[in-house]
């Protein structure tokens, strides 16, 4: 139980941190979110993965 109530506790606090700071949507409407979001998961993956792995290597 102790996992569940601190993930709880932590989500609850980001919330809070999150409305308390009034930041804007990021989010994209359609027509364009589709190349967005496309490009942006290929730019995430190429930076969290393979350049990390390539170091590693």
């Amino acid at each position: 139980m102790y996992p569940v109530i601190l993930g709880l506790v932590f989500a609850l606090v980001e919330i809070r941190v999150v409305l308390a700071m009034n930041l804007p949507a990021i989010h994209v409407a359609f027509p364009y979110s589709i190349p967005v979001y496309l490009s942006g998961g290929i730019f995430l993956e190429i930076l969290y993965h393979l350049i990390p792995t390539g170091f590693l290597v």
